[in-house]
């Protein structure tokens, strides 16, 4: 073969192709909804490829006792904190007005006064980023370790996903039904409780079985207490704490609204068990708590976008939150929106209708103070690289400025792992699963911990401030 004819037959093909560059769509021909065909572009031919941000400052993140006992003791001595105005991490308010979170923290001051605790409820709702206690567990051991509490916190009586801070089985005449989720799982009506799902068993008897976790902390094991939300039943039921060192029973009265029954051992073994006599009521949940203090209660809601509160009945989901005490809520919210975001009308479209929620909760929950925390990074693969998804960066600012108007705080999960194209560098650092969305334990625990200092750093400019307040008012005396 002449080599003028391969010449020939090269600078063909390479025309050819680049004819097919200029003309293929950019974004695809879609085949069906799962398929799509694709030609590279001279953008992706000559590209030098993704920058992915490094995360060297993650591996330094670390669980440090004394870091945040000492911060506390600091700010006792009125040693004036100086933050970095750049860091990503902070906690950010409406107007900069950090006043947001003083009921909160007065809470917290409270808790490290009283040797008599109260106990108080920080709930943590979320997506399957928080499924099996991740993050939540977490932040619950590392506040419990300041103010004290212990406990795995709130559960349903069907749980349909494992936690690692403690295990449990319900009998099969158990229902659970839940406001998010499957069609099929809906109730026929919405009195779901805070936990935004309700459960019920069939005929006159049931049981559920608790077993203390192994893999969990070990605060998660100190159990003293099982408190039972429960309401719509018109006769009395009666329910049983039993272990190998307890036996206690009390009754669950009729009432059309929520109510909570209370039952306390000092002891209760590796394998408790709660057992149910009489026509079922509607359980919205069970706390399991040790003493006074603080707990976290972690509620996944697989497949949400958190959009489905104001679904739920008024009375039952207030009167719920009351009734637990409940002084913190975190929203973590976003994810599920990114697949569905296809341009700036959907995002204004899920902001309308996430500030219509936190609304819910400052109306339905007027002693707790509301959080916001937004996606992490998400990788889709584009053009042959793992990238952050579409318009992610814009249902972040969305989640903040709805927080921002109904005077709630946020925290941006998305600048604190690293920003744009930070996630395949965790998941590089075993920090995230193969997804390429949720984070593995480990990074779970990571992020936790970039929170829990966020927060404390707060809580600690709180305190140093109001001493400073408490000192001017000394001296005009």
């Amino acid at each position: 073969m002449k080599p003028q004819n391969v010449l020939l037959f090269i600078l063909s093909v390479f025309f050819l192709l680049s004819g097919i560059m200029l003309v293929f769509p950019k974004d695809g021909i879609k085949i069906n909804e799962s398929i799509s065909l694709r030609f590279i572009s001279f953008e992706e031919l000559f590209s030098e490829g993704i920058e992915y941000k490094n995360i060297d400052f993650a591996e330094k993140i670390k669980r440090d006792s004394l870091f945040i006992k000492d911060s506390l003791s600091l700010a006792d001595s009125l040693k004036i904190f100086t933050a970095d105005p750049n860091d990503l991490s902070r906690i950010q308010y409406p107007k900069k007005n950090k006043s947001v979170f003083d009921d909160f923290f007065r809470e917290l001051d409270l808790l490290r006064a009283d040797t008599n605790k109260t106990l108080i409820r920080v709930v943590h709702y979320g997506d399957s980023q928080i499924e099996g206690d991740r993050i939540s567990g977490y932040l619950r051991d590392r506040l419990q370790e300041l103010f004290g509490g212990s406990g795995a916190g709130m559960v349903p009586a069907v749980q349909p996903i494992s936690a690692s801070s403690i295990f449990q089985s319900a009998s099969e005449n158990w229902t659970r039904n839940a406001i998010f989720g499957m069609t099929e799982q809906k109730a026929e009506h919405n009195r779901y409780g805070a936990m935004l799902a309700v459960c019920s068993y069939s005929g006159n008897s049931a049981s559920i079985r608790f077993s203390k976790s192994n893999i969990g902390f070990p605060r998660n094991k100190d159990i003293r207490r099982i408190t039972i939300y429960y309401g719509n039943n018109t006769e009395e039921t009666r329910v049983t704490l039993s272990s190998t060192e307890v036996n206690q029973t009390a009754t669950l009265t009729p009432t059309n609204s929520v109510k909570a029954v209370t039952l306390k051992a000092d002891s209760l073994g590796n394998i408790f068990n709660l057992n149910f006599q009489g026509p079922s009521p509607e359980i919205y949940g069970i706390a399991v708590d040790g003493g006074g203090g603080i707990t976290v209660d972690n509620i996944p809601m697989r497949g949400s976008a958190g959009t489905r509160f104001t679904r739920v009945q008024k009375d039952n989901f207030g009167n719920m939150h009351k009734l637990m005490n409940t002084r913190l809520i975190i929203m973590e919210f976003g994810g599920n929106m990114m697949p569905s975001v296809s341009g700036p009308k959907s995002v204004d479209k899920y902001k309308e209708e996430f500030s219509a929620q936190l609304a819910y909760l400052k109306e339905q929950c007027p002693s707790a103070t509301v959080i916001t925390i937004g996606p992490s990074d998400m990788s889709k693969r584009i053009n042959s690289n793992m990238q952050t998804y579409p318009y992610l960066e814009e249902v972040r600012d969305a989640l903040k400025e709805a927080s921002f108007e109904n005077g709630c705080a946020y925290w941006d999960m998305f600048e604190a792992m690293g920003g744009k194209n930070s996630m395949p560098t965790w998941v590089k650092q075993g920090l995230a699963g193969p997804d390429y969305i949720h984070f593995t334990r480990k990074g779970a625990e990571k992020i936790s911990e970039i929170f829990t200092r966020a927060l404390i750093d707060d809580y600690n400019e709180f305190r140093f401030k109001e001493q400073m307040n408490a000192l001017r008012n000394t001296s005009t005396l």
